[in-house]
């Protein structure tokens, strides 16, 4: 019998654990959007130091640009802003900074003269800070290389005048607009010398780092609903950061995301928010979303999709696969068939061939098979060929994440030997059958985990997972509860033949010098039905024989 034990996951491995002495009233060392952005607060100081730098500000999802710009000029040092070597002297007519819309007319921009030959600068320079968004450049190429002019020498010409540039420019944009403008113009990088990138999540690994994102998760509770969080709402919203970016030693940054948890509370009491509010405003934002989910599931149940969930069958597995809809992510199980029958040693994706599986699956299906021949087929080719299935799907599938789960089901289609269809697995699969991390892991684990439920827990179902996902694991209190009352359970492997072990319920086996495989372990089965195929099996032809089939006599 298998050693399970061995392969099965702690308690604490299954969500985050915070220090006992992490509390949201801390005192913040910057304001709440800066919290974690300290690559960007260099970018910003350098952006002060000299009035020749100008600053590219990339956003993030879920953190605004201009609300990040509007923290970042709170700083004491941004006192400094138009004081800073090099700039021309200011007036009073320069303000501190402006931020202007997509619509910018180069009348607003460079001013104009007047039928009197006045002339009426324009933002360049009436400001020491002009952000602009990266859609005004993307939506009018030909304004940039005026602009561009300006910022190199320092001026602009103004009816029969030269107008000093009084002013720094950020402009406000996401990572793959700067590429395109660094394509736009090769020299773009050179102008607009600063590249500052807002930072999707933090490091939350000691009591400090956890303590400070929680203060800067109650100020924007206290700002949206006038109300401060408990120690234990604080943690609960600090577990539900570190899913967001899938790290138990991260917390995610996107404050848009935690903001609307905030906007589902009441804000007529004045009382601390508790943990149940906050378990019921994720349970309330979930329920918004998941019409699709329910009604994946509801087939599920209703047997309309085939789904096994106990007994064992020959080349029939469970793989584990996520699905992104509307902003709202859930797993659901995903059975994989597969077929041999002799040939000349192809391992088909049938997903591929009906254009239903994108390249990244298709190269996972070609690792798979190198995998296989590593093994198998290092002196000879194999002489079958095999069929792999993802049974009742309709929809395009991408990613390697299922690779573990295919060999596993091709290996028992080979070997002529039952897997257990209460496990499932996820995992990706190299050349050398090391099991590799996959994302989406919480959301996979817990759409296994539902069906099984729906249909009463056995007790001996459960997931197979890479060790390397470890960190990702941030599951559900019900998924935990099931497993720390082992009716539900986890297993991590490193390598295939883990897997293979865990499903079929035979010991590993080593192979011996002539890489020969013992009889009664899995792979010993494999080979003897390789050499079945090619009818290594068969007794010698006869010297007779040989000349009857040779004159081809009955």
């Amino acid at each position: 019998m298998v050693n399970r034990q061995s392969y099965r996951l702690l308690e604490t491995q299954l969500f985050p654990q915070f220090s006992e002495s992490a509390t949201p009233n801390a005192t913040l060392e910057y304001p709440t959007l800066l919290l974690g952005q300290s690559r960007l607060i260099a970018c910003w100081q350098a952006l002060l130091a000299q009035s020749a730098n100008h600053l590219y500000l990339c956003n993030t999802a879920g953190l605004s640009g201009l609300a990040v710009l509007n923290d970042l000029q709170q700083l004491p040092s941004s006192s400094s802003l138009g004081s800073a070597s090099g700039r021309q002297a200011g007036t009073d007519t320069v303000s501190d900074s402006v931020v202007v819309d997509r619509i910018l007319s180069r009348q607003a921009l460079y001013g104009h003269t007047h039928t009197d030959g006045s002339i009426s600068t324009g933002l360049l320079s009436q400001t020491r800070l002009l952000v602009i968004p990266v859609e005004y450049l993307l939506d009018r190429p030909s304004v940039w290389w005026p602009l561009k002019q300006a910022l190199e020498t320092g001026h602009y010409p103004q009816g029969n005048r030269l107008l000093p540039v009084q002013c720094q420019l950020v402009i406000i944009g996401s990572a793959a607009d700067y590429d395109n403008l660094n394509g736009f113009d090769s020299n773009f990088s050179d102008v607009i010398n600063l590249y500052g990138e807002c930072q999707p999540e933090m490091e939350a690994v000691t009591a400090e780092q956890q303590s400070q994102w929680m203060t800067a998760a109650n100020a924007e509770c206290q700002r949206l609903c006038q109300r401060d969080l408990s120690p234990a709402a604080a943690k609960r919203l600090a577990r539900h950061a570190s899913r967001l970016v899938e790290h138990q030693g991260k917390f995610s940054l996107s404050w848009s995301e935690i903001n609307k948890l905030f906007k589902l509370l009441d804000a007529n009491t004045g009382a601390e928010v508790s943990e149940d509010e906050i378990i019921a405003a994720l349970a309330l934002q979930s329920q918004m979303h998941n019409a699709l989910e329910e009604s994946s599931h509801e087939s599920i149940r209703e047997q309309m999709v085939l789904v096994q969930t106990q007994g064992q069958a020959v080349g029939q597995i469970n793989g584990l696969t996520v699905v992104d809809y509307c902003g709202h992510s859930y797993g659901e199980p995903a059975r994989i068939t597969t077929t041999v029958h002799y040939g000349d040693g192809e391992v088909a994706d049938v997903e591929r061939k009906s254009d239903l599986a994108g390249n990244i699956h298709a190269k996972g299906m070609m690792i798979l098979s190198a995998c296989l021949y590593r093994l198998f087929g290092r002196d000879a080719p194999l002489h079958l060929n095999a069929n792999i299935v993802f049974e009742q799907s309709y929809q395009t599938i991408d990613g390697d994440s299922a690779s573990l789960a295919e060999y596993c089901s091709l290996i028992s289609a080979i070997a002529d030997a039952p897997i257990a269809q209460n496990l499932a697995m996820t995992g990706a699969v190299d050349q050398f059958g090391n099991v590799q991390a996959i994302g989406g892991i919480n959301q996979k684990i817990e759409g296994f985990f539902r069906v099984c439920n729906s249909r009463t827990l056995t007790g001996d179902q459960g997931v197979i997972l890479p060790s390397a996902n470890m960190r990702q694991l941030n599951l559900s209190d019900e998924v935990i509860q099931a497993v720390l009352e082992k009716r539900f359970h986890l297993y991590q492997v490193d390598k295939v033949e883990q897997a293979l072990e865990l499903v079929s319920d035979i010991p590993l086996a080593e192979a011996d010098k002539d890489n020969q495989y013992p009889q009664e372990s899995l792979y010993g089965k494999v080979q003897l039905r390789l050499a079945q195929l090619v009818g290594a099996g068969e007794e010698p032809l006869t010297l007779l024989d040989r000349i009857k089939e040779r004159l081809r006599l009955s």
